[in-house]
């Protein structure tokens, strides 16, 4: 989903984003400052379609994503088409930061 490349701990040792913590997935998807908004969104979002308290956006995020009932396309409904499209603009807003960030440390 999101751990090719840019979140590797082998590639960037500190998060591109914070530059404080890790650069693992698990950091960027849950823990990060920069992503603090963005992650309460789509959990609040997530929550308050599933009538759930997801406290961990990752273990949210790979259940969706990742589950058959999410991806068989012929038993999707409005509400799981919902919950993909609200991951997937976390994760487009998470790599226009980065990109944001990578971009203005090769320009300056």
């Amino acid at each position: 989903m999101c751990h090719r490349g840019s979140f590797r701990e082998d590639i960037n040792k500190k998060c591109i984003l914070c530059k404080n913590a890790d650069n693992g997935i698990k950091h960027v998807i849950n823990e990060c400052e920069k992503l603090k908004t963005e992650r309460n969104i789509l959990l609040g979002e997530l929550n308050k379609i599933n009538n759930t308290k997801y406290e961990e956006l990752l273990k949210a995020i790979e259940y969706h994503y990742y589950s058959k009932r999410y991806s068989n396309a012929k038993t999707e409904s409005k509400k799981d088409n919902k919950r993909i499209k609200l991951i997937k603009e976390f994760l487009l807003n998470m790599y226009k930061k980065f990109g944001a960030v990578i971009n203005k440390r090769n320009y300056v």
